[in-house]
């Protein structure tokens, strides 16, 4: 049976402790992280970048560089990040695009929609399908629906009047 592992966040780092251990067996820069859905993998956000790895052995899988994020969250399968920064205007005075999904195989940004709410009780702000397929972004009275098929480019619309949250339920 394997070893648990701890995973602690401490100032400016992420620390990963074996059962029962008083010092950590190896460290990450983070300032924040989360984990994959199924403890596999794990974001980690630094102020410059947000760096995928392993949670086995720590090997990095991708280096996004994308400063100042406040949240990142994983795809299902571990195929894409999203990340988000506090919302900005762009140099024509219109919101800036800071809410983004990147493909972890090849670090390009997918997709990247603005959006104003960027706090912890609305994280994420973007609910994938179980396979990665399929992304949802719920905007007033209207829920996006982006598809990994055409490559995030266009979405549908689902008008669902009064609606502030969603989620996914798996099939």
């Amino acid at each position: 049976m394997a070893v648990p592992t701890v995973l602690a966040r401490i100032p400016g780092e992420l620390a990963f402790y074996a059962k029962d251990a008083a010092e950590p067996s190896s460290t990450l820069a983070a300032s924040s992280f989360i984990t994959s859905s199924d403890g596999s993998a794990l974001s980690c956000v630094t102020p410059e970048t947000v760096d995928v790895y392993e949670t086995v052995g720590q090997r990095k899988i991708a280096s996004i560089p994308e400063p100042d994020v406040v949240f990142s969250a994983l795809s299902p399968k571990c195929g894409y990040v999203i990340t988000v920064t506090k919302p900005r205007k762009d140099e024509n005075g219109q919101p800036g695009k800071n809410l983004k999904v990147w493909e972890l195989s090849s670090g390009t940004c997918v997709l990247q929609v603005s959006h104003k709410q960027v706090n912890r009780d609305s994280w994420p702000a973007l609910h994938w399908g179980g396979d990665d397929s399929c992304v949802l972004h719920c905007v007033t009275n209207t829920v996006h629906v982006y598809r990994q098929t055409d490559n995030f480019a266009s979405f549908s619309r689902v008008t669902v009047l009064g609606i502030t949250s969603l989620a996914m339920i798996p099939l």
